[in-house]
């Protein structure tokens, strides 16, 4: 688990740090672990530090993330009890099918993912996810399936849902 994790690391270290690559490799890049050959599942709901957070998500889903957490009492799960690139509690099976630029500009993208989750329970998901760029590149803003909440939503505040 360990090794994954610094795969991981690493992964995001090479492929996140380029602010110039587009916005659709950006997100293609976020998907790679899930092909690991090795049968480890990525899970981007229990990131394990900030600078991988800070790899993956814009400033603003980092505030939020940080509101959630100081918020959610020792020894429960927070409002990210599933991954959200996946939208899944199992990433086993999963396939990522497409990935399609749909809008850019010079600071904001919008892309389209289809994934394919074979074997027991095969299913497809769409999701949107919107970007903006940052310093570092291009992060998550959020990230829209096409039933349920967004990544936005589920992490407001309990007041404000």
């Amino acid at each position: 688990m360990l090794y994954a994790k610094s795969a991981l690391v690493l992964a995001f270290t090479i492929s996140f740090g380029t602010p110039d690559q587009s916005a659709a490799h950006f997100v293609e890049t976020l998907y790679a672990p899930y092909r690991n050959a090795k049968g480890t599942s990525t899970d981007y709901s229990s990131l394990q530090s900030r600078n991988e957070e800070q790899d993956i998500y814009s400033t603003g889903v980092l505030r939020l993330l940080d509101a959630d957490r100081a918020h959610t009492p020792e020894g429960y799960e927070g409002a990210l009890d599933s991954d959200p690139l996946c939208q899944c509690q199992d990433s086993e099976g999963l396939r990522l099918e497409r990935v399609k630029q749909v809008s850019i500009t010079d600071n904001r993208a919008e892309v389209s993912v289809t994934l394919r989750f074979v074997g027991s329970h095969p299913k497809i998901k769409n999701l949107h996810i919107l970007l903006v760029r940052e310093v570092n590149g291009w992060r998550i803003d959020d990230i829209q399936p096409s039933r349920g909440q967004n990544l936005r939503q589920a992490l407001q505040p309990a007041k404000s849902k």
